[in-house]
């Protein structure tokens, strides 16, 4: 309803005050003139009684209104001071004030007659507030500063409110850096404080349920529960992980203590077998948390792949840890004695079966406990070796070894082969049958893995400190340069780094011991031979057998299955393997729809600084295992086709052998192309990279292309880079690897 304000006939003067260049004074003026209301904007004698005041200064309130004088304060805005301004003068002068409040400052004939009206009406009510931006009937109010003060608590409520629907992520802060910190404590051996994480972690984690119960309603308003409930579920299992992990480390720490104890007593061997029993329940509690952990981690956005995959990692190892618990019984000896081969090959001088054999040890175990560790210098033994064994071509060619020795039985790359036949060698220098119930080969790469798990191990007898940095060269120095036959210095000094490692036990982190093993195993520096049958199935099943795998189709029938092993020899009577690296480039092209051209392309780099040992010239006799059904054989060193390259089968193979030399500082390049013909109907092709005991430093480039054929290549296991109709995969050969494509 529009409001309009009716005057009489004789003259009326309004005073008009304060701001009066605003929108608002000019529209009073203008309303004024249009109604022949006589308006001044300067004090003046007249028979005024209404005075407008826009926007008062603290000037403009200083006047001290007449008995008959109307002061009618028109506000702009709804600022604090305004408000104090306006009710400090009504206050004053209650009887003789209006207070008029507009939203904002508008030149409105409309806003202008509502003044007015107000103004000349005879209304108790002092106060009124016009909205501008939205014509609406005037409303009144009580004094301003109850609605304002009404607001103000709101706005608190509404913080408060949402504080309370937020706190829980304070309490859920804290657990994660407590968890965060037991980790890191427990992979740096300090089980006592990361157990101390722990707790706090689950006492802050209480809270966290407390107050996420209070904001579960608004958040799954949101639709955001679940994903917070993840997160805490998430860290609720952490946490019950963490622990059981603790437990389990302390368990096992009291496993080894007992294993190794010098003085055993009858109680012993229940209790290992007592550990034994809640070691494997914990391990298949922890795979089962860590896969339960796995799916809730993949319903949080933030979480990356590779945390994920890490997880599925870990529980695969704890399932190999339970499978190893249900052998260990047999493995430890409880039901009689056993008795271990252990044979210590070198690496860094590369022989086809891990190293060259420079020493071995016999385990004894009995009743779950080590009875005697002795280690041997292979040269004492092939010191005792009578009659002439013929050795390998290469070794009387290459390596100008008239005889066979034990030092060099390794030449196979098959570990059940080279035991068998150090055995043979052992048997032939004692002349009796030696009665083992198994073989362990392990690499200097693996005994540097296991030392990171020591603190530095010193020597008192050689004065001298051991870690995994320097024990390469340091053994070396000590036991390699300088040594003969008959010499007890290799013997004693590796002898002395086993004994104090085997005191020092205790104060290993069965962590980084873990990890030191875990590392060894799935690169193949320790493999294992052993003569109970159910013991070696868990071994080889785990792909810790160290066997060469003839190609099969892992899946389905319609497959093409191909196969390629690099087999090094180092023939240079030296340790050049510490400086050579090796870079795989191997690509499978389809020509056709009936020929797959398989190439490897291997280049060798000798960055041995000069000719002297432990480094100098690498010579090679370099041995490719390939499916037997390989034919139309090239080889190329150096971009040159070779003539002395051979070709010979070996149980379900086809080996292809070329020696080769790589002086310090230079690379040489070995190129071998072979074809496989392609079987009718086939839908998958699958390629079998094995990775040689104890070889290290190998980088690998796969391309796998369709050329012309009518082939589409869709990879199953691994995620190359496709151009150009070409699958491109850049990977380091770190143990044995399987390739799945559909065709």
């Amino acid at each position: 309803m529009k409001l309009t304000a009716d005057f009489v006939a004789s003259k009326k003067y309004f005073f008009l005050l304060g701001h009066t260049t605003s929108f608002i004074a000019r529209s009073l003026i203008k309303y004024a003139r249009k109604h022949n209301i006589s308006i001044e904007t300067e004090a003046k004698e007249t028979q005024t009684t209404n005075i407008f005041v826009v926007d008062p200064s603290t000037q403009n309130l200083n006047i001290k209104p007449s008995p008959n004088v109307q002061i009618h304060l028109i506000f702009t805005n709804h600022s604090r001071e305004s408000l104090n301004k306006g009710n400090s003068f009504l206050a004053k002068y209650r009887e003789q004030t209006q207070l008029i409040y507009l939203d904002s400052d508008t030149d409105n004939e409309e806003i202008v007659e509502k003044i007015i009206w107000f103004a000349l009406s005879k209304g108790e009510e002092p106060t009124i507030f016009i909205r501008t931006l939205k014509s609406t009937p005037e409303e009144t109010l009580k004094p301003i500063v109850k609605p304002n003060q009404f607001k103000l608590k709101k706005r608190h409520i509404l913080v408060v409110f949402l504080l309370s629907q937020l706190l829980f992520l304070l309490p859920l802060s804290i657990s994660i850096i407590f968890l965060s910190q037991a980790g890191h404590l427990f992979k740096t051996g300090k089980i006592i404080e990361s157990k101390n994480a722990v707790a706090h972690a689950k006492q802050v984690s209480f809270g966290t349920h407390i107050l996420y119960f209070i904001a579960r309603p608004l958040l799954g308003f949101l639709y955001i529960a679940p994903t917070v409930e993840n997160i805490i579920n998430a860290v609720d299992i952490s946490t019950t992980t963490l622990e059981l992990t603790l437990s389990s480390t302390e368990n096992a720490h009291q496993l080894v203590a007992l294993i190794t104890h010098k003085e055993p007593v009858p109680s012993d061997k229940g209790e290992i077998s007592l550990r034994l029993k809640i070691l494997k329940d914990k391990s298949l509690q922890l795979e089962k948390n860590s896969k339960v952990l796995s799916g809730k981690l993949s319903l949080i956005p933030i979480i990356k792949q590779t945390d994920i995959e890490k997880l599925e990692k870990y529980s695969k190892i704890l399932s190999q840890v339970r499978d190893f618990i249900d052998i260990a019984p047999q493995f430890l000896g409880r039901d009689g004695e056993k008795k271990y081969l252990i044979f210590f090959y070198n690496n860094m001088e590369l022989r086809p079966g891990g190293g060259f054999l420079g020493s071995y040890a016999t385990l004894t175990l009995k009743n779950y406990h080590l009875q005697s560790l002795e280690l041997f210098d292979i040269y004492d033994i092939d010191g005792q070796l009578k009659g002439h064994i013929e050795p390998p071509g290469p070794l009387r060619i290459y390596l100008n070894q008239p005889h066979w020795f034990t030092r060099d039985s390794n030449f196979s790359p098959d570990f059940t082969v080279n035991s068998e036949v150090a055995k043979s060698f052992l048997e032939k220098i004692f002349g009796q049958r030696q009665d083992v119930s198994g073989y362990i080969g392990i690499t200097t790469s693996a005994l540097s893995n296991i030392l990171s798990s020591f603190p530095p191990v010193y020597l008192s007898d050689y004065n001298e400190t051991i870690t995994q940095e320097n024990f390469f060269l340091k053994t070396q120095t000590e036991v390699e340069s300088n040594h003969f036959e008959g010499s007890k210095k290799k013997k004693n000094y590796l002898g002395s780094i086993m004994q104090a490692l085997i005191l020092s036990s205790d104060k290993a982190s069965l962590t980084k011991l873990g990890e030191g093993l875990g590392k060894s195993l799935a690169e193949k520096h320790i493999v294992f031979n052993i003569a109970d049958n159910r013991v070696n199935i868990f071994f080889k099943r785990n792909g810790w057998g160290g066997n060469l795998t003839v190609p099969q189709c892992l899946e389905g029938k319609n497959c093409l299955v191909n196969y390629v092993s690099a087999i090094d020899a180092n023939l240079g009577v030296n340790k050049s393997n510490y400086y050579v690296t090796r870079q795989f480039n191997i690509t499978s092209n389809f020509v056709s729809k009936k020929i797959l051209k398989s190439q490897v392309l291997i280049i060798f780099t000798n960055q041995s600084p000069n000719g002297s040992f432990p480094g100098g010239e690498y010579k090679n006799y370099f041995r490719l295992y390939i499916p037997a059904s390989g034919q139309n054989v090239g080889v190329d060193v150096n971009d040159t086709p070779s003539s002395t390259f051979s070709v010979s089968s070996d149980k379900g193979f086809k080996t292809i052998s070329q020696f080769i030399t790589v002086p310090p500082q230079q690379s040489t390049t070995i190129k071998i192309i072979y074809n496989l013909d392609v079987p009718d109907f086939v839908d998958s092709y699958q390629l079998v990279v094995q990775k040689q005991i104890g070889s290290i430093n190998n980088e690998m480039s796969l391309a796998f292309d369709t050329n012309k054929s009518s082939y589409h290549l869709r990879p199953q296991n691994f995620a190359p880079v496709e151009k150009d109709r070409q699958l491109l995969y850049n990977t380091v050969l770190l143990s044995d690897r399987v390739f799945f494509i559909k065709l």
